[in-house]
């Protein structure tokens, strides 16, 4: 899930315009963990700082050398990166009394985890979290309603067995204020139309009043905008 949360789904969602930052979390991602055993560097007399050094220089991918031919000259590459602990267990540290002392002579070499304290679950099950930001100045209800549109192409990408669903929307508290938003400018609308009812108390004439109170405020707002700002009173 690490992998294809890394590779495939978070360059996707980074992708969908108004997006900023697509951060994986809870990522479980596999490495090899070399636990050092310090009684037995020290009878070697060996320190940390030469197994890092033994261990980096193992793990050195480039150039090895060349051929040369008569018209060309051909670069030799190779990845000398280990990935394997039981390659790790291998790896020669120092030569003592003519014999070699290999890594697992002074430490433990195991596979594990990148980081053991990170983890995510959803609903009692393993789980990966992309955490996505919108960028500075973007519209989030437009970002958001992309994003859904992309879920689809996403979960024909995944293997059976997982799923990709929406944990978290910040979008709802904001819909949900700009309906209360609707709604009370209706109720408003609705309390200016009852007051000018009271006062006419003529339906015919307060449909009247309320259309040409909105024409002249449009035509006094811009009048207004050319001379100096007025209020208007709306007949």
């Amino acid at each position: 899930m690490s992998d294809l949360a890394d590779t495939q789904l978070a360059p996707r969602l980074s992708e969908v315009p108004g997006v900023g930052r697509v951060m994986v979390e809870g990522g479980v991602r596999p490495a090899i963990r070399i636990q050092a055993d310090l009684a037995r560097l020290s009878a070697n007399h060996m320190s940390m700082d030469d197994l890092r050094l033994a261990i980096a220089g193992a793990n050195v991918a480039g150039a090895k050398g060349s051929i040369d031919g008569a018209r060309q000259s051909y670069t030799l590459d190779a990845n000398d990166q280990l990935t394997l602990a039981s390659q790790y267990r291998t790896i020669v540290v120092q030569w003592s009394n003519g014999r070699p002392i290999i890594l697992s002579d002074v430490a433990n070499v195991v596979d594990g985890l990148e980081n053991s304290r990170v983890g995510g679950w959803y609903n009692g099950e393993p789980a990966v979290v992309l955490d996505v930001v919108r960028q500075p100045g973007a519209n989030i209800i437009n970002t958001v309603e992309l994003l859904k549109g992309e879920l689809p192409k996403l979960r024909r990408l995944l293997p059976a067995g997982m799923s990709l669903d929406i944990v978290n929307d910040r979008t709802d508290t904001i819909r949900a204020s700009i309906s209360d938003v609707e709604v009370t400018l209706v109720i408003a609308i609705a309390l200016v139309v009852m007051v000018v009812l009271l006062f006419l108390r003529n339906i015919r004439a307060t449909i009247i009043a309320a259309s040409a109170c909105r024409c002249r405020s449009s035509r006094h707002s811009r009048r207004c905008g050319r001379r100096d700002s007025r209020s208007t009173i709306c007949p």
